[in-house]
């Protein structure tokens, strides 16, 4: 049983390091992504500017952020 754990844990590991590619990495750097909040126009409201930006699944999560990043409460 522990070695099939074992296999289950590092296998994916193992593809997922194997298959890393330089030009696929997608991350940003902290002044990228500091110039990209400053250049947000906010004029129809932080849900509508995180919706356009964010797009497809994760739009549901655009109110609660907002709530947080803005310090509104429920």
């Amino acid at each position: 049983m522990k070695l099939v754990l074992l296999f289950l844990v590092l296998l994916p590991i193992v593809f997922a390091a194997s298959f890393y590619d330089e030009e696929v990495d997608k991350r940003f750097s902290l002044g990228e992504l500091v110039d990209h909040v400053r250049k947000l126009d906010l004029s129809s409201g932080c849900v509508q500017a995180c919706e356009d930006n964010v797009k497809d699944f994760w739009t549901f999560m655009c109110g609660l952020a907002c709530q947080v990043i803005l310090g509104k409460p429920n």
